[in-house]
């Protein structure tokens, strides 16, 4: 325990001041935990620990949740889009104007059909094919994918829908599309490649072509537009916020122009998990106060231990005001050992996740195909210091009522 020992010396430097030999060696006494004190003192911390890693966890799941959702949307639609019919010159004046108030907003124009696919087996599955120019630089649907623009004739789809088709690289698909009449065309196509976003609304629905394959290079017109800001790494309530300004613009250009930002089929989910997460902050400190519980069970059985050595302390001039220093240092002491065990604690519970939403995770529900912990030094803050103040608080009281109750009351039930 000569570690221990030290190590609360230096926690408890200031009430050792002024202390003589005799006093300091009682006092040292006091620090002394017997096996039944650290056993209880672990146990403690580790439960309040437990209980701060839990709402951290929690936390930091939908932090994740959310932050992995807005960004693969982000990565696969743009930032906004416009369903319009455009020819090139169209769009591209669009574009110009827009860029007075956007200066480095980019667009590309595609076709957006919705087809019937058949795979192997007669395996079929409704999706989206969006066509764009095969000399684009950049794909804004697959933004962090450069490669992915197929030739004529092929096609490019999400790796949940190859597996739903039971397709593999190389292997042909028929599309069902609808004509501009009430008929039905059938293409055959050639599954050149395959790509994962971690949005599986994408990776099952969403195949990328070429967009000869439904119009000739004389008559290239757009049904779909797909614009990004270009501003990297920008605050969510920015974009959101950009958005009104940027629609009463169009309006301008044209009544029947509207941008859909990339998050708005997903809007009402995002709401929900901003609200549920704060509830929970909430809600969850009612296992902190449980564990809080615990500590001053802890510190009322410390005393009880330890009542000869605190009224001898005492007795040798030791000040009320500074034995009540003595047990917020030691509860403050057991606040800082539950931090180090809720950072181990949240870090395992991270790599459980990771592993279990890859495997076992229902992505129709979920959405996304891996979901990680995201805390900010923010959310650590808020879960620490209110545990803390619940702590002070506690002791506070604590305090108080040892205060009322005399050692010397104390020495003579325990020789009684």
């Amino acid at each position: 325990m000569t570690l221990w020992m030290l190590i609360c010396v230096g926690a408890f430097h200031h009430p050792l001041r002024g202390m003589d030999s005799e006093a300091t060696l009682n006092f040292l006494k006091i620090l002394q935990f017997d096996r039944k004190i650290l056993l209880f003192l672990v146990w403690v911390s580790f439960g309040l620990g437990f209980s701060m890693s839990i709402i951290l966890s929690t936390i930091g799941l939908m932090e994740g949740f959310e932050l992995g959702l807005l960004s693969s949307l982000n990565k696969t639609n743009g930032d906004f889009s416009i369903s319009h019919n455009f020819t090139k010159l169209e769009l591209s004046n669009l574009t110009s104007k827009l860029k007075t108030s956007y200066k480095s907003i980019t667009s590309v124009g595609m076709h957006k059909s919705e087809v019937f696919l058949v795979g192997k087996n007669k395996q079929s599955k409704g999706a989206v094919i969006l066509a764009g120019e095969s000399k684009n630089e950049k794909n804004p649907i697959l933004v962090n994918f450069k490669k992915y623009h197929p030739s004529r004739g092929k096609l490019i789809i999400g790796v949940d829908l190859a597996n739903e088709l039971r397709v593999n690289v190389g292997d042909q698909v028929n599309a069902l599309l609808s004509t501009k009449g009430s008929g039905f065309l059938i293409k055959r196509f050639e599954v050149s490649d395959t790509f994962k976003t971690n949005l599986y609304e994408k990776d099952s629905r969403l195949a990328i072509g070429n967009i000869e394959d439904f119009s000739t290079l004389d008559e290239q017109n757009f049904n779909f537009a797909v614009f990004s800001f270009n501003y990297p790494g920008e605050n969510f309530d920015l974009q959101k916020a950009r958005f009104d300004s940027l629609n009463e613009k169009l309006v301008t250009i044209d009544p029947n122009l509207y941008a859909q930002p990339y998050w708005e089929d997903y809007s009402t989910l995002i709401e929900a998990v901003e609200i549920e997460k704060n509830s929970i902050l909430i809600i969850l400190q009612v296992i902190v106060l449980v564990s809080v519980f615990n500590l001053i069970s802890f510190l009322i059985f410390f005393r009880e231990k330890k009542i000869t050595e605190l009224f001898t302390l005492h007795a040798m001039g030791l000040s009320s005001s500074k034995i009540a220093i003595l047990w917020y240092q030691l509860s403050s002491l057991l606040w800082l050992c539950a931090i180090v065990i809720s950072i181990f604690l949240v870090n395992i519970f991270g790599v459980l996740l990771g592993v279990l939403s890859e495997t076992t995770m229902p992505k129709s529900v979920y959405h996304l195909g891996k979901i990680t912990f995201h805390l900010s030094s923010l959310n650590y803050f808020m879960v620490y210091a209110l545990s803390l103040c619940w702590i002070l608080l506690m002791t506070f009281f604590l305090i108080r009522r040892f205060k009322s109750d005399s050692l010397l009351r104390g020495l003579r039930r325990q020789y009684s």
